[in-house]
C-alpha cells in the first residue's frame, strides 16, 4: 500500500540551503512533511543509515565530497534487498556525468534550474515504484513461507506414514503366504492386491521423501569421464 507524502521520509542533499528551501517548497504542496536536510555531503551517508528515507534527493557537485562518491556511500548503506531511488539535481547537463550519476546508483537525473511541478511527478512516481517493489518483494516472501510450510507438513506426513505402509505390505505377504493355496486362493489374491498397493504408496511416500530432500538441499553434480561414442 502506497503510504500518503506525510509518512514519506525524503533526504534533500545540497551545499546550498536555497536550493534545499526551494525544494522544500516544492514537495511541501503534496503534502511531504518529514523531510531531512543534509547541507555537508561528508554527513548524508551517515544520515541515510540513521534515518533510513524512502528517497533521497541528491545534488550533484558539492565541495569535500561529490554526489558521485555519496551514491556509492549510500548503495553501500542500503538495506540488502531494499529499493531506494535517487534523484540527482544538477546544473551540469553532460552525457558523462548522466552516465555516470546511473552507473553510480542514481535511478533519475533532474536539471537545474528546477520546475517545481516535474520534481513533484519524479518523485511522485519514483516513491510509487518503491512501494509496488516492496510489495512484490513481501508477495514473494510470503509465496516462499507458504511453500516452505507445505513441504513441511507433506515431508512430516510422508514420514508418518512410511512405515505404517511398509508394515501394511509385510503383513499381507505373511497372512498370503500362511494361507494353503488351494484353499484360500480368493483370500489370497485379495491380500496380495493388498501387498502390491502398499508397496505402490511406499514408493509413491519415498518419491515425496526424495522430492523434499532435493528442495531443501539442492542438487548435487557428480562429474565422470565418458567415452567417447
Amino acid at each position: 500500500m502506497l503510504l500518503p507524502p506525510r509518512e514519506c521520509r525524503l533526504l534533500l542533499v545540497d551545499d546550498e540551503p536555497a536550493n534545499l528551501d526551494l525544494l522544500e517548497a516544492f514537495l511541501e504542496v503534496d503534502g511531504y512533511a518529514a523531510l531531512l536536510r543534509v547541507t555537508d555531503a561528508r554527513a548524508a551517508a551517515d544520515a541515510f543509515a540513521a534515518e533510513q528515507p524512502d528517497m533521497v534527493l541528491l545534488d550533484l557537485h558539492m565541495p569535500h565530497v561529490n554526489g558521485f562518491d555519496v551514491l556509492r556511500a549510500i548503495q553501500q548503506r542500503a538495506r540488502p534487498g531494499e529499493f531506494v531511488p535517487v534523484i540527482v539535481l544538477t546544473a551540469d547537463a553532460t552525457p558523462t556525468s548522466r552516465l555516470r550519476a546511473l552507473d553510480a546508483g542514481a535511478h533519475d537525473f533532474l536539471l537545474k534550474p528546477l520546475d517545481g511541478v516535474e520534481v513533484r511527478l519524479r518523485v511522485r512516481n519514483l516513491l510509487r515504484a518503491r512501494w509496488l517493489y516492496r510489495e512484490q518483494l513481501a508477495a514473494r516472501e510470503a509465496a516462499e513461507n507458504e511453500r516452505a510450510a507445505r513441504e513441511m507438513v507433506l515431508s512430516a506426513v510422508a514420514h508418518d506414514l512410511r512405515n505404517p505402509v511398509a508394515s501394511i505390505a509385510m503383513d499381507a505377504e505373511l497372512v498370503r503366504e500362511m494361507l494353503p493355496e488351494d484353499e484360500h486362493a480368493g483370500e489370497r489374491r485379495a491380500l496380495a492386491r493388498i501387498e502390491r498397493t502398499a508397496q505402490r504408496m511406499h514408493s509413491l511416500i519415498e518419491d515425496l521423501l526424495q522430492v523434499s530432500r532435493l528442495e531443501h538441499a539442492g542438487f548435487r553434480l557428480e562429474r565422470s569421464a565418458a567415452s567417447p561414442s
